[in-house]
This record gives C-alpha cells, sequence and structure tokens, in this order.
C-alpha cells in the first residue's frame, strides 16, 4: 500500500500512474491473443507465428538498446512518452484493421518503434520522487503491472470469444480497444505531465 499512496502523494504522480496502467493494459490487449488472432484472421501456422515473434523481438530489442537512449537525450522524456505513445495509437489501431498477414506485419513496426514510450514514463515517474522513494515507486509500477497481467486476461478473452461470430474483421476488436486505451494514456502525458525540479521530488 506505500508505494501506491507514494502515486497519490506526489504531485502529477497519479497521472502518470494512471497512463502506465492503461500502456500496460493496452499491450495485454494485444500480446495475449495474438497466436489465436493471426491463426484465425490470417490462418497463421505455428511456424508462421514464431518467425514473426522472433523478428518482432529482434526489433524490439534493437530498438531498446540503440534508440531509446538516444531518443529520451535529445528530446527529454516527456516528448519520448508522447511521440512513443502517438506511435502506439497508429500502430494498434493499423493492427487492428490489417485486412492481410503482410499489412500485420507492418503494421507492427509502429509499435516497436513506440515501446520507447514505457521507460521513458517510468523515467517521468521516478524524477518526482527522491532517492529514498524509488523503492517505494518501483513496488508501485510492479503493482501496477501484476494488476493488468491479472485482470486483462480474463477480459480480453471473453471479447476476443464474442467477435468470433460476428466475421473475421471483427477480431481485432481487443486490438482497437488497446489502441484506444493508449490514445487516453498520451492525452493524459499530454495534458497533465510537468517537468519536476529537484526541489519539488521531497516536497
Amino acid at each position: 500500500m506505500g508505494g501506491v499512496d507514494l502515486l497519490v502523494q506526489r504531485k502529477g504522480l497519479l497521472v502518470l500512474g494512471i497512463a502506465l496502467l492503461l500502456v500496460w493494459l493496452a499491450f495485454q490487449a494485444k500480446d495475449n491473443l495474438l497466436v489465436l488472432y493471426t491463426a484465425h484472421r490470417y490462418g497463421w501456422s505455428p511456424l508462421d507465428f514464431g518467425i514473426f515473434c522472433s523478428a518482432l523481438a529482434v526489433a524490439s530489442i534493437a530498438v531498446q538498446t540503440g534508440l531509446t537512449g538516444r531518443i529520451a537525450k535529445a528530446l527529454g522524456d516527456k516528448r519520448t512518452v508522447v511521440l512513443g505513445l502517438a506511435l502506439e495509437v497508429i500502430g494498434f489501431f493499423a493492427v487492428g484493421l490489417a485486412p492481410t498477414g503482410v499489412w500485420f506485419w507492418i503494421a507492427n513496426l509502429p509499435i516497436v518503434l513506440g515501446s520507447m514510450s514505457t521507460p521513458a514514463l517510468q523515467s517521468l515517474m521516478s524524477a518526482k520522487v527522491g532517492d529514498e522513494e524509488q523503492g517505494r515507486l518501483q513496488g508501485a509500477m510492479g503493482s501496477i503491472v501484476s494488476l493488468t497481467s491479472i485482470t486483462a486476461p480474463i477480459a480480453v478473452t471473453q471479447v476476443f470469444a464474442a467477435t468470433l461470430t460476428w466475421g473475421p474483421a471483427w477480431s481485432g476488436l481487443t486490438i482497437l480497444i488497446g489502441g484506444a486505451l493508449s490514445l487516453v494514456a498520451w492525452i493524459l502525458v499530454l495534458a497533465f505531465a510537468r517537468p519536476v525540479s529537484p526541489e519539488q521530488k521531497s516536497a
């Protein structure tokens, strides 16, 4: 509870925590169903999906190790989050609407590039607390991740199951919901995230 309380106690931290929650929910809404979704909509085999996941993992590692730090250094954390979330919104909607497997591959590129938003968002949150409270903050962020990993799979599988009788085009609904959640997170960060001076950390 101490970590969760910290989100309320520090000015501007709660809204960033909500944004982080929405981002993780968005990815849970996509990732939990990808193997079922691609098999249902595009007729992918396990081999097709394995090749896609391998390529996605390589691209994600390249972004996280080669681009994220440089972009954050050049733009600052807030602009990096805003840019990353904008790319994720575009990617989620493109993935959810992709009519073929080829378009699905292409549509995932903005999401991979947008993954820079999560570490930058966590950095924004860390800047709002002092060194002695970093542990509590990490605990709060861990609780957010755990909450989404428990609740999202149940919800998205139920939604996906309902769409199976509506036709293949509807099977991307959960991914589109993820895009909507990312959009809300983008609006929150754009509207409410503010830089923090060192003096404010202990205020």
